[in-house]
C-alpha cells in the first residue's frame, strides 16, 4: 500500500498539520515506512518519508506519487500544490479532507486576496472522488456550492486529550480562565478583554486569565492592539497574562490549572481547543456560531456572536457562582444547555462527551476510508 499525502505545510502547533500528522502515523503503523509519503512546501518532521516541493508539477512527476494506490489532500486555504488533484496519477482514487475557509469579512484587507483565491480553489474538490469534512458544518458549506451528497462524509479531527491530573479545588473563589487560539480578530481576543472590563465594573470578582496563542500564526498588528489594551487598564494588567506560544507540556499544565475556557470566536471549522478544554474538565464560554455548538455540546454557555455584554454576563455569572460556592464550602454548580452538574460531575460527563474525538476512534474511521478507496489492499 502506498498513500501520497499532500498539504501546504506540516508544522507543529497547527490544527490542519496535526490532522496530517495523525494520518501519516496511522499509515506508517499499518503499512510501514513506504506506506505514506508527504508532499509540501515545508515540514517540521525531517525523519518522515517526504519530498519538499514548490509546485504541483514536481508532485505529478514524482515516482512514488505516480505509483501511489491512494492520494489524500488537505484543504483549508489556497496553496498551488492542491492543483495536483485536477490530474492525479491516472490510476489512484483521490480523497480530500476539507477544513473550511475563514470568511473574508473576519480578516484584514491584506488577507482578502488569498481568501478569494481559496474560495475559487475549493472548486478543485469536485475533482476528488470523496471529501471527508471535519464537521457537519463544513459538509453543509460544500453542499451549498453544489458538491453532491454522495461524495461527502463527516469525520471529526482526532484530539489527543491530555491525561487528567484532577481539578484544582482550592476553594479560594478565584476562577482561573484560559484562552487558547491564534491572536487574530476572528478569535475575539479584544472582545474578551472588553467583556472582562464589564465584569470588573459589575462587582468585585476574583479571576485570572491566561492567553495562549501560536504567535507564528497570529496577526502582528492585532497582537499589538491586545498588548496596548492590557497596558492601558491596570485591572487587566493585574489579572491577564499574555503567555504566547507554549509546548504540549506547558499546555497540559495550563489546562489542569484552568477552571473555564473562553473563546469568543467568529468561525470554527472544527475547534480542537474546545475539545482539549472539555477533556481537561474546563467549562466553556464562547460565541454561538459555525461548529462551536457541535463540539461544545451541553458543556458550556454560548452567547450570540459579537454580543460583548452577553459574553461579560456569562463570565460574571460563572465567577459569581464560584465565589458563593467558596463562601459556602461547596463545589460550584455548572449549568449547561441540558442540565447542571457539580464540578466533579461535570468533569466526568465532559470527558465522556469528548471521547468520540479520540485518536483511537479516528484511526479506525480513517483506515476504513483508506481501505474503501485504495487501489491495493
Amino acid at each position: 500500500m502506498r498513500v501520497a499525502l499532500v498539504n501546504g505545510i506540516c508544522a507543529k502547533h497547527d490544527a490542519i498539520s496535526n490532522a496530517v500528522l495523525a494520518e501519516y502515523g496511522y499509515l506508517q503503523e499499518k503499512f510501514g515506512r513506504e506506506g505514506a509519503k508527504f508532499y509540501g512546501y515545508a515540514l517540521d518532521y525531517p525523519d518522515w518519508n517526504h519530498k519538499i516541493v514548490q509546485s504541483s508539477a514536481q508532485i505529478l512527476c514524482d515516482e512514488y506519487f505516480l505509483s501511489a494506490d491512494l492520494v489524500i489532500y488537505h484543504f483549508g486555504i489556497h496553496y498551488e500544490l492542491f492543483n495536483a488533484v485536477l490530474i492525479g496519477n491516472g490510476r489512484a482514487k483521490q480523497l480530500a479532507c476539507f477544513h473550511n475557509v475563514t470568511p473574508k469579512a473576519l480578516l484584514g484587507a491584506h488577507h482578502h486576496d488569498v481568501i478569494d483565491r481559496s474560495l475559487s480553489q475549493q472548486y478543485n474538490l469536485f475533482f476528488a472522488d470523496h471529501i471527508y469534512c471535519d464537521s457537519a458544518f463544513n459538509k453543509d458549506c460544500l453542499s451549498a456550492i453544489g458538491l453532491p451528497e454522495e461524495k461527502l462524509s463527516v469525520m471529526g479531527l482526532p484530539v489527543e486529550a491530555f491525561e487528567s491530573r484532577g481539578r484544582n479545588l482550592d476553594g479560594d473563589g478565584c476562577v482561573r480562565l484560559l484562552f487558547i487560539g491564534r491572536i487574530v480578530p476572528s478569535k475575539g481576543v479584544l472582545e474578551l478583554l472588553k467583556a472582562f472590563q464589564l465584569c470588573i465594573r459589575s462587582g468585585r470578582l476574583n479571576f485570572e486569565l491566561k492567553i495562549v496563542g501560536n504567535l507564528r500564526f497570529s496577526d502582528e498588528l492585532y497582537l499589538e492592539d491586545v498588548r496596548k489594551a492590557m497596558r492601558a487598564d491596570p485591572e487587566l494588567a493585574n489579572r491577564v497574562e499574555l503567555v504566547g506560544e507554549v509546548d504540549d507540556t506547558v499546555k497540559q499544565d495550563l489546562l489542569a490549572w484552568a477552571d473555564a475556557f473562553v473563546l469568543p470566536t467568529y468561525h470554527e471549522g472544527f475547534c480542537v481547543p474546545i475539545i482539549e478544554a472539555l477533556a481537561a474538565g474546563c467549562y466553556v464560554i464562547s460565541y454561538n456560531n459555525s461548529n462551536v455548538p457541535n463540539v461544545t455540546g451541553s458543556f458550556g454557555t454560548l452567547v450570540n456572536t459579537g454580543d460583548i455584554e452577553a459574553l461579560g454576563k456569562a463570565i460574571f455569572v460563572l465567577c459569581d457562582e464560584w465565589s458563593k460556592s467558596a463562601d459556602n464550602g461547596k463545589e460550584p454548580i455548572l449549568v449547561g444547555k441540558t442540565g447542571s452538574w457539580s464540578r466533579s460531575e461535570f468533569t466526568t460527563a465532559a470527558q465522556e462527551w469528548v471521547s468520540q474525538f479520540s485518536p483511537h476512534e479516528h484511526r479506525g474511521r480513517f483506515l476504513s476510508l483508506v481501505r474503501r478507496f485504495a487501489c491495493a489492499t
